[in-house]
């Protein structure tokens, strides 16, 4: 059993979940507003599949920004989060919701990832993009850019990096991983012409988890990584600096994980899209892939 959340009843959360569960069939029980949802299923001559509905009551405002939609949206994810930690599902595939609705509603979290490390006691968690095999994790998040660089810290790679390998072996499967790290500064420092922070901070850092018996390599510059094959994830140092990349290349199948969490969290790489609500013309490719990967890595 999977929980979807519906995210924003505002956004297209509604929409891509109908349009998803029309192609992808399961043990899923949807959480959200169900006006929203049938409002969503009338604009797009969708049907409601049979699954078990919990409906989050309040007045929601259809392509806007506003309270009562960052309170549904916000409750629909602690309730799927209260049913994962009594393992009642045994994962989670959440809609996007607006951090500004959120915000207004009294919630002051940057984003679901945030929420759900707390509300699960998560010490270490991590945002991890996936495409079929593809893999990045964000060292930093959301955080502003002038804070990035004191924010890096040989512990936080140390730390992050042990949890991407752990979660490579343990949820994907993968033996031994290979895990890439790529440079902050240009040209990954130039030796440090260029910034010291890979001298300071990345090497001897990448030194200890290699002590560890963790296979990882780096700093590359961030401009080639890509060109660096054979790895089975990639860590970037800052959001921008991963999702411009990612979502240029895996936009439509791209699916935003959170990692070390006590069960699996997916959702699709994009936010929700107030602009085009309502008109039955989101693309739900990812929110697709979302609920695929969930179900792939709850049965693995």
């Amino acid at each position: 059993m999977i929980a979807i959340t519906l995210g924003d009843p505002g956004g297209i959360g509604p929409e891509i979940v109908l349009k998803a569960l029309n192609q992808e069939k399961g043990d899923f029980v949807l959480i959200g507003n169900i006006h929203s949802l049938k409002e969503a299923s009338k604009n797009c001559s969708i049907p409601i599949p049979d699954v078990d509905i919990i409906h989050i009551d309040g007045e929601y405002i259809w392509g806007k920004v506003g309270a009562d939609n960052g309170r549904i949206a916000y409750e629909s994810l602690i309730t799927a989060i209260d049913l994962a930690l009594e393992g009642r599902v045994e994962g989670i595939v959440t809609a996007p919701l607006s951090k500004e609705s959120l915000h207004l509603a009294g919630y002051n979290y940057p984003g679901q990832t945030e929420i759900l490390a707390e509300k699960t006691d998560a010490r270490d968690y991590g945002m991890l993009m996936v495409s079929d095999d593809f893999r990045m994790l964000l060292l930093t998040t959301h955080i502003p850019l002038s804070q990035v660089p004191q924010s890096i810290t040989e512990e936080l790679i140390i730390r992050k990096v042990s949890l991407l390998n752990k979660t490579l072996r343990n949820i994907f499967r993968i033996e031994k991983p290979r895990i890439l790290l790529l440079g902050i500064n240009p040209h990954a420092g130039e030796g440090g012409l260029m910034g010291n922070e890979e001298k300071e901070k990345i090497l001897p850092a990448i030194e200890k988890l290699r002590k560890e018996g963790i296979a990882v390599d780096g700093p590359v510059p961030p401009d080639t990584f890509f060109m660096e094959k054979g790895f089975d994830a990639y860590v970037a140092m800052y959001h921008d600096q991963g999702m411009i990349p990612f979502k240029l290349l895996f936009f439509h199948s791209g699916v935003n994980m959170t990692i070390g969490l006590p069960f699996v969290r997916t959702s699709p790489d994009h936010g929700t899209a107030f602009d085009i609500a309502g008109r039955c013309i989101a693309d739900h490719r990812s929110m697709l892939a979302a609920i695929k990967l969930c179900k792939r890595l709850c049965s693995s």
